[in-house]
């Protein structure tokens, strides 16, 4: 929506394999599923950027989208006919409810990433195989991603381009001390990490040093103290609230609508009287007829 574009009729092959439940959502699986095609994976993580585009780069995206109809037309008679069911439920029309799915994505919005101190640690357990790292390593996950952060930002790249998450996480258990063993771990995934290994190596260093990151997320019993000290919070805010006075409009000797606070407490008033009737002149209400 920067661009003022919305795109509208999108068929989103990942959601009706979502909606399918296929063991997998991708477009290898699925062109591997219905095609029998292995899809050529070495340009996955290319730059396709640059200009121009090698033979085998054009090549590899032309297969990427060569067999996309067929697959689509397979999709939408599987997501038919699972609809129809087996006569033990209602027809379901997945097909409508892929495409509800797809518009949704196609209406979201990029919100641009706010980072605090425990960012690190939210994209830390996103990995597969994070494990548990110990404290120095943890901190070096942080440093790493503290710079990642920064150095997208100033070059204007993605933080998958400049250090995928899988890299960070090699960096940050293998902590190599010198540019030529920080490379051997990098393995050509970041042309950035290569090109700032000096500077990430002595970034390591320092974080191995600190011992731990400058933030932990809070421990179990921690975020249990602290729902119970809102929970009261909350009683203490409610209680008050009880005793806050009301205004009802009555009408005075002059005609004149005017708001008359009461506090909660008192409209029960007290001898038989209620507040109510007190303040409309009698020790009843007057009904209709008065």
């Amino acid at each position: 929506r920067d661009f003022g574009i919305y795109i509208v009729g999108m068929f989103d092959t990942g959601q009706a394999a979502r909606v399918l439940e296929l063991p997998r959502k991708g477009l290898a699986y699925l062109l591997d599923h219905y095609c029998g095609i292995k899809a050529d994976k070495r340009f996955q993580l290319a730059d396709w950027r640059i200009r121009p585009l090698s033979d085998a780069m054009i090549e590899y995206a032309r297969g990427d989208t060569h067999h996309l109809l067929y697959v689509y037309d397979r999709l939408r008679q599987q997501l038919e006919a699972t609809g129809l069911g087996d006569g033990s439920r209602p027809r379901v029309d997945l097909i409508k409810t892929t495409l509800d799915r797809s518009r949704d994505v196609c209406a979201t919005l990029y919100d641009k990433p706010v980072t605090d101190q425990l960012t690190y640690h939210v994209d830390y357990r996103k990995n597969r195989d994070a494990g548990d790292l110990d404290l120095p390593r943890l901190a070096v996950y942080a440093a790493l991603h503290s710079w990642r952060d920064k150095t997208s930002r100033a070059e204007d790249e993605s933080i998958g381009y400049v250090m995928p998450r899988a890299l960070m996480l090699r960096l940050a258990r293998e902590a190599p001390t010198t540019p030529r063993s920080l490379l051997a771990v990098t393995r050509g995934d970041s042309p950035l990490v290569a090109k700032h290994s000096g500077e990430i190596v002595d970034l390591i260093a320092r974080a191995m040093a600190a011992g731990a990151p400058p933030a932990l997320p809070p421990t179990a019993g921690e975020e249990y103290a602290k729902s119970l000290e809102e929970k009261k919070l909350e009683e203490e805010e409610e209680k008050k609230g009880g005793d806050e006075p009301m205004e009802i409009e009555v009408d005075d000797a002059k005609g004149v609508t005017a708001p008359v606070p009461v506090v909660a407490s008192e409209v029960a008033g007290s001898g038989g009287t209620s507040a109510m009737a007190a303040m409309m002149g009698g020790s009843s209400a007057r009904s209709p007829a008065d």
